[in-house]
C-alpha cells in the first residue's frame, strides 16, 4: 500500500495548523520585504526600469552643488505638454515627483551657456553627441517634436541619455530648470 494514501485510498488532508503556519510565515516574509524596500529607498536607493541606462538600483544622493557636465542625475519632469504627452504615450510613468511622474536618469550634457544644435543628431558647443540621432516617430510611428535648440539660460541643463539611443531625453523636451534636478545617480546593482 502506498504511504501517501490514507485507509480509504485519498491522500491525506494538511492541518489547518499548517495552512496557519505558512501563512505566518508568507505575511512574515512580506513585512520584512517591505520594511526592506521603504529602508531602502529613506536611505536613497532607487529602481530605474526605464532602458534609457542599465536597470537596477541607484543611490540617489542629494545635490549640493551646481549640476557638472558628464554627471548622471535624477529628474523630475515638470508639469508640461511635453511630459503630459510622454506620460500618455507610457514613456514615463507614475511616480513621486511633484508633477505625479517618476524620476527620470539622465546625464548633463550642456549647461548654462552652452549652444545645442539640433539635426539629425545633437551637439553641444559644436561637438556631437553620442546616441543622439533623432527619430521623426516613435516605435508606434506617432511623431516625435524635436527640441529646436539654441544656448542653454541660465539654472537650465540639457539631459541626455549617451547609453540608449531611443531614450525620451532633451533631444524631445528641451533642457529642464535646476530646480528639478534631485540629485546624482550611482549605480548599486544593475544589469
Amino acid at each position: 500500500m502506498d504511504r501517501a494514501l490514507d485507509h480509504a485510498g485519498a491522500a491525506p488532508r494538511r492541518s489547518i495548523g499548517g495552512d496557519k503556519q505558512m501563512v505566518a510565515v508568507l505575511l512574515g516574509g512580506f513585512v520584512l520585504l517591505m520594511v526592506a524596500m521603504l529602508a531602502a529607498y529613506a536611505s536613497g536607493v532607487r529602481y530605474n526600469g526605464s532602458p534609457s541606462y542599465p536597470m537596477g538600483f541607484y543611490l540617489l544622493k542629494g545635490l549640493d552643488r551646481t549640476p557638472e557636465l558628464g554627471a548622471l542625475m535624477f529628474a523630475c519632469p515638470p508639469d508640461t505638454e511635453a511630459f503630459r504627452e510622454a506620460r500618455r504615450r507610457h514613456y514615463i510613468g507614475r511616480g513621486t515627483c511633484p508633477a505625479g511622474y517618476t524620476p527620470i536618469i539622465k546625464k548633463v550634457a550642456a549647461i548654462p551657456g552652452d549652444l545645442v544644435e539640433v539635426g539629425s543628431a545633437v551637439s553641444v558647443n559644436s561637438v556631437m553627441q553620442r546616441n543622439t540621432d533623432l527619430a521623426a516617430t516613435d516605435v508606434q510611428g506617432r511623431p516625435l517634436k524635436p527640441y529646436q535648440g539654441g544656448v542653454i539660460a541660465p539654472n537650465h541643463y540639457l539631459l541626455l541619455s549617451d547609453f540608449y539611443a531611443g531614450s525620451f531625453d532633451s533631444r524631445y523636451f528641451g533642457p529642464l530648470h535646476r530646480r528639478q534636478i534631485i540629485g546624482n545617480a550611482k549605480p548599486v546593482l544593475t544589469w
